[in-house]
């Protein structure tokens, strides 16, 4: 397929996943999942070192790279607005949140996700974050990686999803269930319009493990992803802390739910629950968050064979979410989102220093093709300006031989023309035919040919350069025959037609049309 390069660039707490997919107008196709497990140390430098490591050796392209805010480092906010219209909607989420804030809107940056969630209203996600904290994840990414063309936010850039997997149906909530913290969305027609950070997740939980199995952590980690964290005969969990961290994680889950479905004026009530993460495919997770929440809820599955994302099964689909989603930002046909926090001082500019060599290469096509059709016309006009001296040459040759006492003029052809009608003026003023002869001498040759003896009255009289036209009496037809025979004797008269011959009563006779067409007419 021939589209866009994409990267989705997920960088957790716990490990860095990436995706590579092509993207175009009428589809996408998967390229590859990578993950890579960060180092435990506390050295971010050293952490980064080995994520910049591992992306190099990938040897990915970086034209459309997208990273993501993590969702505990911004300030989010629902609001449901009595109207419709994107730019109405953006100014008045600004008005209506800007008095919430723990710092001045105008010192952060706000992005927006906007439905409409019934007739005439505007269900709206506003996510905002500091300079500082879009400055800081910036310089991150640059440093392992190279330059984000998208910042996206984590956890809301999960409804691009949608479109894979067919979430635009009815309302879900999505939660992402990381390492160290779970993300909640609640998308409404396949857009997020509420998102939540819980901080407790896949860690709390092995730690939890550790604690009452008296392990370390590593010991823990194994035994939640090989046995899950309930007990095989109860189905309730394993000790005290998972389930008081697991309380915690449905009583929040609740809120966020009941937040807006608990809304008189516009209730938006989800109706299932998709985990999503590295913690969603323990053993036993979503039968009982199912019965605790009261919603149908799974872990992601495979995505339709339709959907041009094989080989993603359903046991690594909730793990490699996130950057899937995020590469399915800047697909042309699965885009959902369009929150991007590269705006004003952040906005994206090409680095085009890349391609200079194939600028100079381009450059240098065009340079030989400029050189190449510059000589065309220059042969073009070699070989017309040829032509055109020939058929000067030519004109002056007829020239000489028509005004042989005069010398050949610059433009022989113009003169030629303008001798042609100066001489076609005086003819018609002297009554010259086309074969040369006057009206006197066209008059004189019929009657000399036509003797007395055929009775014949010639009226109406017309004589051109062509031809002679008249009207003619005659006392007998075969006057009129005679007529005829007597005028194509005349050497100058190319045809004689006698039409419309009719009897006369006054004079009595015949009386007749006649048509001479004179030598040369044709020509």
């Amino acid at each position: 397929m021939i589209g866009r390069q994409i990267v989705g660039l997920d960088i957790g707490s716990y490990s860095v996943k990436v995706t590579h997919l092509v993207g175009g107008l009428r589809g996408v196709e998967l390229v590859r999942n990578e993950q890579f497990v960060i180092p435990l140390t506390d050295d971010p430098a050293e952490c980064d070192q080995a994520i910049r490591e591992f992306l190099g050796r990938l040897a990915l392209p970086r034209d459309h790279v997208v990273a993501a805010l993590p969702a505990n480092r911004v300030t989010q906010r629902h609001v449901r607005l009595p109207f419709v219209g994107e730019k109405r909607v953006v100014q008045a989420t600004r008005f209506e949140i800007s008095e919430n804030l723990p710092f001045p809107l105008e010192e952060a940056l706000m992005v927006c996700e906007q439905v409409p969630s019934s007739p005439g209203q505007t269900a709206v996600l506003a996510v905002v974050a500091t300079r500082e904290e879009v400055g800081a994840v910036l310089d991150r990414v640059r440093a392992v990686f190279g330059e984000p063309r998208v910042l996206e936010t984590e956890g809301a850039v999960l409804g691009n999803l949608s479109s894979a997997w067919s979430f635009s149906d009815s309302g879900r909530v999505l939660m992402d269930i990381g390492h160290s913290k779970t993300t909640i969305c609640l998308l409404l027609d396949g857009r997020p319009i509420v998102l939540r950070t819980i901080p407790v997740a896949g860690r709390h939980f092995t730690e939890a493990l550790a604690t009452a199995m008296n392990c370390d952590f590593a010991t823990a980690e194994r035994h939640k992803h090989e046995f899950g964290l309930f007990d095989p005969a109860t189905h309730q969990p394993e000790c005290s802390g998972v389930r008081d961290l697991l309380e915690r994680v449905v009583h929040e889950t609740l809120r966020t739910i009941h937040s807006v479905a608990g809304d008189p004026l516009a209730p938006i009530a989800p109706d299932e629950v998709i985990l999503v993460g590295g913690t969603a495919t323990v053993v036993g997770l979503p039968s009982y968050l199912e019965a605790q929440l009261g919603l149908p809820c799974q872990a992601l599955g495979a995505p339709p064979e339709s959907a041009g994302l094989e080989p993603i099964s359903s046991a690594i689909a909730p793990v490699f979410a996130e950057s899937l989603a995020l590469a399915l930002r800047v697909a042309p046909s699965t885009r959902v989102t369009s929150s991007d926090f590269r705006q004003q001082e952040f906005r994206y500019t090409p680095d085009l220093s890349g391609t200079l060599g194939q600028l100079q290469f381009a450059a240098a096509l065009f340079g030989v093709a400029l050189v190449l059709w510059v000589a065309g016309l220059g042969a073009q006009y070699a070989v017309a300006t040829g032509r055109l001296n020939r058929v000067v040459a030519q004109q002056q040759e007829i020239f000489k031989q028509a005004f042989p006492e005069r010398a050949p003029p610059a433009n022989p052809l113009a003169t030629i023309r303008r001798e042609l009608r100066s001489t076609r003026e005086v003819a018609s003023l002297l009554g010259v035919t086309g074969s040369g002869q006057s009206v006197l001498d066209v008059i004189r040759a019929i009657s000399e040919k036509v003797p007395r003896s055929i009775d014949v009255v010639l009226t109406d009289l017309r004589i051109t350069q062509t031809s002679v036209k008249a009207k003619g009496t005659t006392r007998s037809y075969q006057s009129v025959d005679a007529l005829r025979e007597k005028l194509l004797l005349i050497e100058s008269f190319e045809s004689v037609a006698l039409t419309n011959v009719v009897k006369t009563k006054r004079p009595v006779g015949h009386a007749f049309d006649l048509t001479i067409t004179l030598q040369g007419a044709s020509e």
